[in-house]
């Protein structure tokens, strides 16, 4: 269509190069989503660049077809913090899941929306102009940790990439002032009171804030010495072992009950996917937060949300 709610739909296959769209149902097929986003801001800065300053937008967000936004939120939260549109900023939901591996680099999360001031896409289309930016064939490339336009899907993860090669900061106003979330990426009741809830533990363990999920929390007391740690750990793995006959793998596959101190495949699909996204969500969060313990983990005046799915999916 052309026009979509009143707004003008821009085909960018006029203007650029791009990869072709997989078919519906084409297996094997590699996505072009971070060709999209790339040229999409493009356009976006050359559009804005034609423009009179005083038509000129502060703020461009890349959303999903399925994120929940609300810029009157974002309004708010930029008028109450004073931000300068001229000066090179981005803002969303940090996510933290390729900090220590491939690219290495803190992203803003996609599904919840990714916004730049005017100040970071006017350099962004400066260094895409200096030739900054690189176009690969290449479905690895992603994780290159630089401004490559590669085939592939994980473009917020590029785009985070970009950023940092580009000197663009990440704001840290995408909490508010008690930590809440302006930018939700996981199902909402992870936010509400609850056994799921997202929340910083009370009692790290003693090397860092959190263990992974899929990982044996150690046991760090020490009043416990190897050998009955060793004996804990046979009675309750032959618990497990009754406790498993004649169930499904898929369902309990590996140890003990839900109040172990164990969290790997021990607990339901369910309870797994929970600890996953605490896991993800207080990764290097955790520290800037552990004093403070509001309700309620959203902020009254969210801005995005991708409630509909989480990261373990």
């Amino acid at each position: 269509p052309s026009h979509f709610r009143g707004y003008k739909v821009v085909d960018l296959r006029q203007l650029f190069r791009l990869s072709r769209d997989p078919l519906p149902g084409q297996t094997g097929a590699v996505p072009n989503t971070i060709d999209k986003t790339f040229t999409s801001l493009q356009w976006a800065a050359m559009a804005m660049r034609q423009r009179d300053p005083a038509q000129k937008a502060d703020v461009i967000c890349r959303l999903d077809s399925d994120t929940l936004f609300l810029p009157q939120n974002l309004r708010r939260i930029m008028a109450c913090r004073n931000f300068s549109a001229s000066e090179p900023w981005a803002i969303g939901h940090e996510n933290y899941a390729h900090k220590h591996q491939q690219p290495g680099r803190v992203f803003l999360n996609g599904g919840t929306g990714i916004c730049l001031s005017r100040g970071a896409l006017d350099k962004f289309l400066e260094k895409l102009e200096g030739g900054e930016f690189k176009r690969s064939t290449s479905y690895g490339d992603w994780n290159a940790g630089a401004c490559v336009s590669a085939p592939g899907h994980w473009d917020d993860v590029v785009l985070g990439s970009c950023l940092a090669s580009l000197g663009i900061p990440i704001s840290r106003w995408g909490t508010d002032c008690q930590g809440r979330a302006l930018f939700w990426p996981d199902r909402l009741h992870y936010a509400l009171p609850g056994s799921e809830q997202v929340r910083p533990r009370r009692l790290p363990p003693k090397g860092s804030f959190f263990q992974p999920p899929e990982v044996k929390a150690r046991d760090n007391s020490e009043s416990h010495s190897s050998r009955e740690r060793d004996e804990q750990r046979k009675k309750q793995n032959g618990k497990l072992k009754k406790q498993n006959e004649g169930k499904q793998k898929d369902q309990h596959e590996g140890s003990i009950d839900s109040n172990s101190q164990y969290l790997g495949t021990s607990r339901p699909v369910a309870q797994r996917q929970a600890d996953v996204a605490n896991y993800q969500f207080w990764l290097y969060r955790s520290w800037q937060h552990i004093a403070c313990d509001p309700e309620i983990w959203l902020a009254d005046f969210a801005v995005g949300f991708h409630p509909y799915r989480n990261r373990t999916e």
